[in-house]
């Protein structure tokens, strides 16, 4: 299981659960977890919490015996994150050195099937008490790399069943400034805002707090909606 990670630690309470599901789907076959953020790992390990980014998880595995492996990405975008997992996993691939076989599963986005899909399961986290001048911005992490389109895919979707719905990123496109101007050229007067991650890490937290709840027009106030 590859995830950006989280420094909060009850937040991993929310990846344990993650892990719930992956073993009653697979009963026992062997889970571990990597977490693809240095920073992250770096805060853990000073606090004397153990983990692994994916190649030393790999590694560990490869030590053990292990000969076999699907790689899960647990990220929102094929983006950065993304592809250091691909590359990790396929670096350990060698018919006597290494694993014999590796597959990486794909992130949230990544074929227009699991985007409408994701984009219909996302409809339930959305407040249904809106009215016509209401927006939802969905609030991404976003990235500075090619994968970020498949957020602009995501918001395609979501607006065909959400009316009003936009998504933004904290990082890269589309950021605050395009979306505060969408807002105002919608002429919403009241924001709901959406968290599009994976766990209720920091950047979730910080969306209470971040610029997107300035005011993105006259008389319009922002929301945080934790759905």
């Amino acid at each position: 299981m590859a995830a950006f990670g989280c420094a909060l630690d009850d937040v991993q309470l929310h990846f344990e659960a993650f892990e719930r599901q992956v073993r009653l789907k697979h009963p026992g076959l062997d889970v571990r977890w990597a977490f693809t953020a240095n920073r992250i790992r770096a805060k853990l390990r000073q606090r004397g919490y153990p983990c692994s980014s994916v190649a030393e998880a790999l590694s560990q595995m490869i030590d053990e015996g292990v000969r076999h492996v699907v790689v899960q990405s647990l990220h929102t975008v094929p983006g950065v994150e993304y592809d250091w997992t691909v590359q990790q996993a396929m670096g350990m691939l060698h018919p006597r050195k290494g694993l014999s076989d590796v597959s990486v599963g794909s992130p949230l986005l990544h074929d227009p099937q699991d985007i409408m899909r994701a984009a219909q399961a996302a409809v339930d986290y959305i407040p249904t008490a809106r009215e016509e001048s209401d927006a939802v911005v969905l609030v991404g992490h976003g990235t500075y790399h090619a994968g970020q389109a498949f957020y602009m895919a995501f918001e395609s979707a979501i607006s065909r069943l959400v009316p009003q719905a936009v998504v933004g990123t904290l990082l890269g496109e589309p950021g605050l400034s395009a979306v505060k101007e969408r807002l105002a050229r919608m002429g919403a007067r009241r924001v709901f805002l959406v968290p599009l991650m994976c766990v209720p890490g920091h950047h979730v937290r910080v969306v209470g707090g971040h610029p997107y709840r300035a005011k993105p027009g006259p008389g319009c106030r922002a929301i945080a909606w934790p759905g």
